[in-house]
């Protein structure tokens, strides 16, 4: 959720044209990196809202960045728990992940969703 000090970081930039968000999740699926804004519930909204508005009322303009984290997610940064990242495609990114409760991690492996498979695609909450 945007902080007071996101608000006023956002607002005091209202005069760039057009202000563009760090990437925020539609959806509790879209997560998957440690300490992301989300905009899926009643409380992220409002805090989405007033950062809206304090731009607004500066005469800028604003727009959330949507991001979904697919194949990049780690499960232990996910607010779904136990929940594997999807991604179309058979290829497991290298590298490791911050996470906030187990630290650095190796990057977690994908469950494969087939383009024509629907069925194993979760329609989330």
């Amino acid at each position: 959720m945007p902080s007071p000090l996101a608000v006023e970081y956002y607002g005091s930039r209202a005069d760039a044209s057009l202000l563009l968000t760090e990437g925020t999740a539609p959806s509790p699926m879209g997560m998957g990196y440690a300490r992301t804004p989300g905009i899926y519930n009643e409380a992220q909204i409002a805090g989405v809202r007033s950062v809206t508005d304090a731009v607004h009322a500066r005469g800028g303009r604003i727009f959330v960045q949507l991001m979904h984290v697919g194949r990049i997610a780690h499960s232990a940064n996910r607010t779904i728990p136990h929940c594997a990242g999807r991604a179309l495609g058979h290829f497991h990114a290298a590298g490791q992940m911050w996470t906030d409760s187990q630290g650095m991690q190796p990057r977690a492996r994908t469950i494969l969703l087939c383009a024509l498979d629907s069925t194993k695609i979760d329609s989330g909450p």
